[in-house]
């Protein structure tokens, strides 16, 4: 079926590191502003440093604002000495603090460089490049890393 129209999965996982909130943040914004949505969202957002949270005041907000549909989980792997949220990479132990439990109506939906696909939901790869093309279409490759170790399947986690 179709990988997003509202009310699809009852639950949606949001996976970034870095700048890969960037596209997230467009999706929570969207739902959480539809009356009609009831989708619950959940986002374990990975950085170095606290001061590089991108957008983290209005994360806050939202989290205060929508308790009963959002929530968000920050890990960050040099963390000031009075931090208490995850610390290190994105472990089994901050998906499953964070992220909505593997199951049939929940998506997962992974974003950053390529290090942080690689260790928490596999890489993406390149099918053949069609005639005339240097490279060939993005695909989601198979699912491994902290995800497969946390029970997630393969239909339940989109990568990009």
């Amino acid at each position: 079926g179709d990988l997003w129209r509202s009310g699809r999965w009852r639950e949606l996982g949001l996976l970034c590191g870095g700048t890969g909130i960037a596209p997230m943040l467009q999706m929570v914004r969207t739902l959480l502003s539809d009356p009609h949505d009831g989708t619950r969202l959940s986002l374990v957002l990975a950085n170095r440093h606290l001061e590089d949270i991108l957008m983290k005041d209005e994360l806050d907000k939202w989290a205060l604002s929508h308790p009963d549909r959002f929530r968000v989980r920050y890990v960050l792997s040099s963390p000031p000495d009075s931090w208490q949220g995850g610390v290190g990479w994105v472990d089994v132990a901050d998906v499953k603090a964070g992220l909505p439990p593997p199951g049939d109506s929940t998506l997962i939906m992974v974003c950053g460089t390529d290090g942080f696909l690689d260790t928490v939901s596999g890489p993406t790869v390149r099918g053949p490049p069609p005639a005339g093309k240097k490279q060939g279409p993005k695909l989601q490759g198979p699912l491994t890393g902290v995800l497969q170790s946390a029970g997630y399947k393969e239909e339940m986690v989109y990568k990009f």
